[in-house]
């Protein structure tokens, strides 16, 4: 997969799951023995725990979306610099910033990490 290509999976992927709030459509990208550093290890089904896990999100943080700012692949590895954000009117207000780490297994996302270094929380 080359970066354009990894850029419109990427994009696909946060726009149908994140900012369309589609946690269903995971099984659409996610391979069948995926694994995410979020989930933690403790979790077996990794599938489901990611449901949950955006289900809650959701729930609590109607207004965040997702911005996919530029992706690069090499071999089966993309990754994604990403910005959560929230907008009112004309603003955009940066929540977070981070790194997102994808490993394919064929079209689908074997593992994911995510590296923030940005959180405005924190700031």
């Amino acid at each position: 997969m080359d970066d354009d290509e990894a850029f419109d999976f990427v994009y696909d992927y946060f726009n149908e799951v994140f900012n369309k709030r589609n946690a269903d459509a995971l099984d659409q990208f996610l391979d069948g023995d995926y694994w995410d550093a979020d989930i933690g290890a403790e979790k077996r089904d990794h599938v489901r725990g990611s449901k949950e896990y955006l289900t809650a999100f959701f729930r609590n943080n109607p207004d965040v979306m997702i911005e996919v700012v530029k992706v690069m692949s090499r071999d089966n590895v993309i990754t994604a610099f990403l910005e959560w954000y929230e907008e009112s009117g004309r603003d955009r207000r940066i929540l977070k910033k981070g790194v997102g780490i994808f490993v394919m297994k064929g079209q689908k996302i074997q593992k994911r990490a995510t590296h923030l270094y940005f959180n405005a929380d924190r700031e």
